[in-house]
C-alpha cells in the first residue's frame, strides 16, 4: 500500500476529525497523522494535504469529476479516489465545527513556520 493511501485512510475516518477537532497548527496535524502512519514523513503528509486543500478550494466543496481529481492528485487514480473521500470527510468536519477541517481546507494557503 502506498503512503498516500495510508494517509488517505486515516483522513477518511471521521473519528480522526473528532479526536483532533481542535488542532489548527500544521505541525500538530502532521504529528497526529504520523501517530497513525509513523512511516509517513512530514513532507509526504504536507504534499497530500496540499492536494486535498487544492481539491476542496477548486470546487468550493462541490463534487469533483474523476478527471479533475486525477489532475489534483497528479494522475494517480487510486490517490484521486482517496482524495475525493478525504474531501468529503473534511467537509463534514467543517460543518461539525471542527477547527481541523478549516485548517486542512486552507492548508495550501498557510505559510509554513520556520523552525
Amino acid at each position: 500500500m502506498l503512503i498516500e493511501e495510508k494517509i488517505g485512510m486515516v483522513l477518511s475516518e471521521q473519528s480522526f476529525y473528532e479526536d483532533n477537532k481542535d488542532l489548527s497548527e500544521r505541525e500538530d496535524i502532521i504529528k497526529a497523522i504520523q501517530e497513525k502512519v509513523p512511516e509517513a514523513t512530514a513532507g509526504q503528509i504536507d504534499d497530500f494535504l496540499n492536494k486535498v486543500s487544492s481539491a476542496l478550494q477548486q470546487k468550493n466543496s462541490e463534487a469533483l469529476s474523476e478527471d479533475e481529481l486525477e489532475d489534483v492528485a497528479g494522475g494517480i487514480v487510486v490517490t484521486a479516489a482517496v482524495i475525493g473521500t478525504v474531501c468529503g470527510c473534511v467537509s463534514l468536519a467543517l460543518t461539525a465545527g471542527g477547527i481541523i477541517g478549516s485548517a486542512i481546507w486552507y492548508w495550501k494557503n498557510r505559510k509554513k513556520k520556520n523552525k
